[in-house]
């Protein structure tokens, strides 16, 4: 019924909706350098670029609750933080190997559905982890994209991971410079990963793309972190397999001023949520999806979430904003509660659990 009622906010309007739907805050965990909230690892002189969504129900989720996993850092030796999904109350965490990619050996998290976590070097090697951390296991090996046709070279900025490790649908998304070269494995050998294509992102130039966001592997959304024409729109993909194709379906309508460095969605593609940073406004949108996906219609959140009025969820306070490098967001693809991470400027900054709130009041809204 969310999805429903969302669909159709966005076709009457969501900003002048009579009984709009908005954006609220489950939780927030502040940060900045961490001494005053305990969250040492909120460290803006090492801030990690990763986040994703584990469910309960993953068979490698060992915690018997929904999480969160976040990559604390970029350099070689880095942990991956685990919070609980309803709460935010930290449940661990476990080293990360070094990945041998110069530069940025840490560069994004992303998660299967049974699960697994994927993190990717800034030359494009990634490595799976469990819950459980010890050793990686290698399964993208960045000497793999010279022996491609063509060759692929650039800086490996985005990752997204969908389908399940186990049962042989995982598809593993990365990008090097504008290109996205998929990955997929098998039933028969689930820690075998072989490219299966790839493409290129159609009128960016001078840039990478930062962001990949998928929840099915069919329907794919790529932007830049730039808000300079033409860089500054998010695209849209159909990939299809056997034989494998990305088919382009257009420019995205919606948050062009974004410093996108963040995309993800939610089962249906209904919604989507998009983490800004290094702009003018900072801070986390959640949008409705419509026209065939190719508009995002923003959700505007509660205005105490919001200081700066720019419709955007900055936790209040200014928390988000101020200067603060939003760096990602995941999304729980069944109930579409978003959750996003900044580890902010040295002052502010943070996690936040933020959702859609539909009034109680639905005398005027038809639900399909």
């Amino acid at each position: 019924m969310k999805n429903a009622i969302l669909i159709l906010s966005a076709m009457v309007g969501l900003a002048g909706a009579a009984n709009a739907a908005e954006v609220v805050e489950d939780w927030f965990i502040g940060g900045g350098n961490g001494t005053a909230s305990g969250n040492t690892w909120l460290n803006a002189d090492n801030p990690g670029r990763g986040l994703d969504f584990i469910s309960a129900a993953a068979a490698q989720n060992t915690k018997g609750e929904a999480v969160i996993v976040i990559g604390s850092g970029v350099g070689a030796t880095n942990n991956i933080e685990i919070l609980a999904a309803d709460d935010g109350q930290n449940l661990g965490n476990f080293a990360m190997s070094d990945t041998g990619d110069a530069t940025l050996p840490h560069y994004r998290v992303a998660t299967s559905e049974d699960g697994y976590i994927f993190v990717n070097g800034y030359a494009g090697t990634v490595q799976r982890y469990t819950l459980a951390g010890g050793a990686p296991v290698e399964v993208v090996a960045d000497e793999i994209y010279a022996t491609l046709t063509p060759a692929v070279t650039g800086n490996s900025r985005a990752l997204e991971v969908t389908g399940s490790v186990a049962a042989g649908t995982a598809k593993i998304f990365v990008s090097k410079g504008t290109t996205v070269v998929v990955f997929g494995n098998s039933v028969a050998t689930p820690d075998t990963f072989t490219s299966l294509g790839q493409f290129t992102a159609p009128s960016y130039t001078g840039t990478d793309i930062a962001a990949l966001g998928s929840h099915d592997g069919v329907t794919l959304y790529a932007s830049t972190a730039s808000s300079a024409t033409p860089n500054d729109v998010v695209k849209k993909f159909t990939i299809s397999y056997s034989p494998f194709a990305a088919t382009f379906d257009g420019d995205v309508a919606g948050f062009a001023a974004f410093v996108k460095q963040g995309l993800a969605v939610n089962a249906d593609n209904s919604q989507i949520t998009i983490g800004e940073g290094g702009g003018a406004e900072d801070g986390f949108a959640i949008a409705a999806v419509r026209d065939n996906g190719l508009t995002f219609e923003n959700v505007p959140p509660n205005a105490a979430l919001s200081v700066d009025a720019d419709a955007v969820y900055d936790a209040g306070a200014n928390v988000l904003n101020a200067a603060s490098t939003v760096v990602d967001v995941a999304m729980d693809p069944a109930t579409s509660e978003v959750y996003g991470y900044s580890p902010g400027n040295g002052t502010n900054g943070g996690v936040a659990n933020i959702r859609i709130d539909i009034p109680s009041n639905v005398s005027n809204w038809t639900i399909y």
